[in-house]
Parts: structure tokens; sequence; C-alpha cells
């Protein structure tokens, strides 16, 4: 399937609208996840669709607004795999460095067959739409009075600044909440957000439940 890379002349002024689907294109079980991002005002945020598509393994096309274009991101969760645009392909701005303007689902449709050819690693483009989607937001499974921890086998990054690597070096031993892991040497709260967003689309963060009182305590 080919990879879409044109103008996206009509939308809105340059703000995408709401997410679309096809009509059974897609299973229930995602179109009802996806409906619930409507209903939260999150349905265009590419990391939450993404997020979906992986907790409930399902093969999915996203249609992505992306620097005023729109580039078509195929995910086959279950390989592992994907079709991915260009631009999702370069390497991530350095540290402190705005890496995209704008990073926007506009449609979200059924992937079809994996092809036998033109396939990539799919790992490696969740950890670039995490450093570089705007905000940080954190994705919505991740809220509340949780701490976190890196499982063991989380894929290593050669664009990863130092203290991004001795922060997911020490987060496979020490467990904390978004708050104390921002401020961790070299951290800040939008590094720490990424990181976050980035392990849990990789399947490597475990979610500890605690009161946050008990965490003050302990840091």
């Amino acid at each position: 399937m080919p990879l879409i890379d044109s103008p996206s002349a009509g939308l809105n002024g340059g703000t995408p609208p709401a997410w679309a689907t096809r009509p059974g294109s897609l299973t229930s079980t995602l179109s009802a996840e996806l409906a619930e991002l409507r209903h939260s005002g999150r349905s265009d945020e590419a990391l939450e669709v993404l997020a979906s598509c992986l907790r409930l393994q399902e093969d999915a096309r996203l249609l992505l607004q992306w620097r005023g274009r729109v580039r078509a991101l195929t995910v086959y969760p279950r390989l592992g795999q994907c079709l991915l645009p260009r631009a999702v392909n370069r390497r991530p701005a350095p540290q402190g460095k705005t890496a995209t303007a704008d990073l926007a689902v506009i449609a979200v449709e059924a992937a079809g067959a994996a092809p036998g050819d033109g396939l990539r690693p799919l790992a490696p483009v969740l950890w670039r739409l995490a450093w570089q989607a705007p905000g940080p937001q954190l994705l919505t499974v991740l809220r509340g009075d949780l701490a976190f921890r890196l499982s063991p086998g989380l894929p290593a990054t050669d664009w990863f600044p130092p203290a991004l690597h001795a922060a997911a070096q020490r987060l496979q031993h020490d467990a904390a909440p978004l708050a104390t892991l921002a401020r961790w040497p070299g951290m800040d709260r939008a590094q720490a957000v990424r990181l976050l967003n980035g392990a849990y689309l990789q399947g490597h963060l475990m979610r500890l439940q605690h009161h946050p009182s008990f965490w003050r305590r302990l840091f």
C-alpha cells in the first residue's frame, strides 16, 4: 500500500478535524475505544490512537497531518512492523528544540493485509512519535496516582540525550511517579512524559498503584 504524501488542503485552515472511519472498516472494539477518545476530545492525538491499536493488537492505517501535509502510517502491532511516512523516520530534533508544529490524526482506517515488502520495525517509529508529539501530554492510561518502573529489555536508542539514558536505566531499578522522575538530574516534566509515553508504547512500562503521600515520604 503506497504512502500518502500530499498537501492537506482544505483541512479547516490547518486545524485537523476529528478523525473519521469508514463504516465497518475497523473492529467494534477499536471503534469503541476511538469513540471514547473522541468524547474526551483526544481523538486527534497520534499517541492516544496508537496506544489503542497496540493495546488491542489491532492493525490500522492512520492518516496524519504532519507539517501541513497528509501522510499515512500503517501499523501491524502483532508483527511489530509498520509502513511509515518519511517524516516520522527522520532523526528527532535535538533536545530543547521543537521537532514539529503539528502531528494530528485525521482518519483511521483498516490496514488490510501486510505487504510482502516495505515494512519497517515499529519500535523506532513509536519512540520518535513519543519524542516529537506536540505538548507533550501524558497518555490517558498513565494518569492518576501511579508510579512507574521500566521492565528489562527496553529497546535502546542512539539519540537519547545522556540524562534520558541515565533516567531510563535508573527507572529499571527504582520506581517513581511522574513528578519525581521529572526532578531527576537532567530531566524535566516534558522529557519525563515523553519517556513514559514511549516506554508504554513499547510495552515496557510497569504501572504501580500507590497513594501520593507514600511517594512524598519516600522521596
